[in-house]
C-alpha cells in the first residue's frame, strides 16, 4: 500500500515510505499517550526512523528514503519500545528448556526480547542502565529472562574484537545458546554501510578497526550470522 500511494503521487517509492512513516508518527504519539507511555520513551522509540533513513542515504547516493517500515511499524504501534540505549519487546522463549544457576527457563515461557539499534556505541554502563529501565517499566517478575537474537553475540565476534571492547562485553552479558551462520551475511551493512555487498568483500572499506578486523575475518573464509542468547536480571544487575 505504501508503494502504491508513492507511485500514485509520482514520487520514489522509498521516499514515499519515509514520508508516510513520518506522517504516521502523529497517530503513533496518540497511541503512546493513551497507553501512558512517557514522551521520552516515545521520542527514543522513534529514533529508528532516523537509523533506517541514514542507512538508506548511505547506500543510495545521498538520496532520502527508507526500506524498513516492516520493522519500524512495531515502534510506531508501541510494540517495541526503547529504554535508554536498547529496545525491548514482549515475547516467548524459543529454545528448549534451559537452566541458569538453578533457574529453569521453560520453552514458550514469557521473556523480554532485546534489540540493539544501530546508532552508535553501546558501552557496558549504558547497556546495564537499559536493562534496569526495562525491568522497571515492564514491572517484571524476579528473574524474568531477557533474550536476544543478534549477530552481536555470534561466537565469531570474539575472534576479531578485543576482550575490553564494547562488543565483546555485550557478548558476555548473555548465556549463548546457539547460532546460525549465513553464506551471505545480511547484517554486513551494520559494519560497512548501506552499500556494502558480500559479493565484493575486497572492496569493503577499512576506515575503522572494526571494519578492518571484520573484513580480514571474512576474506579468510570466516562466517557470521545470528546467535540466540539469554540472561537473567533481578532489577539491579545481571546474574
Amino acid at each position: 500500500m505504501l508503494f502504491d500511494i508513492a507511485k500514485y503521487v509520482g514520487i520514489d517509492e522509498h521516499l514515499g515510505e519515509l514520508a508516510i512513516t513520518l506522517l504516521i508518527t502523529q497517530k503513533s504519539h496518540e497511541i503512546f499517550m493513551e497507553k501512558g507511555i512517557s514522551e521520552r520513551v516515545f521520542l527514543d522509540s522513534m529514533k529508528n526512523i532516523r537509523v533506517w533513513t541514514e542507512t538508506y542515504i548511505d547506500g543510495n547516493s545521498e538520496r532520502f528514503g527508507m526500506r524498513e517500515y516492516g520493522y519500524v511499524h512495531y515502534n510506531l504501534r508501541a510494540d517495541i519500545l526503547r529504554h535508554g540505549r536498547l529496545e525491548f519487546q514482549h515475547g516467548h522463549f524459543e529454545s528448549d528448556d534451559y537452566e541458569i544457576d538453578g533457574h529453569i527457563i521453560k520453552k514458550g515461557s514469557p521473556v523480554i526480547f532485546t534489540h540493539i539499534p544501530a546508532d552508535g556505541p553501546f558501552p557496558p554502563e549504558a547497556v546495564e542502565e537499559s536493562f534496569r529501565l526495562a525491568y522497571q517499566y515492564y514491572k517484571l517478575d524476579k528473574l524474568t529472562p531477557f533474550v536476544t537474537h543478534s549477530w552481536l553475540i555470534h561466537p565469531a565476534v570474539k575472534k576479531f574484537c578485543k576482550p575490553e571492547s564494547n562488543m565483546a562485553k555485550f557478548c558476555d552479558c548473555f548465556h549463548y545458546l546457539y547460532h546460525e551462520d549465513q553464506e551471505k551475511w545480511w547484517d554486513l551493512w551494520r559494519v560497512f554501510g548501506g552499500g556494502a555487498s558480500c559479493d565484493y568483500l575486497t572492496l569493503l572499506p577499512e576506515k575503522t578497526s572494526l571494519q578492518r578486523n571484520v573484513k580480514a575475518y571474512l576474506l579468510e573464509g570466516g562466517k557470521l550470522g545470528e546467535a540466540y542468547g539469554v540472561l537473567l536480571h533481578d532489577g539491579e544487575k545481571r546474574l
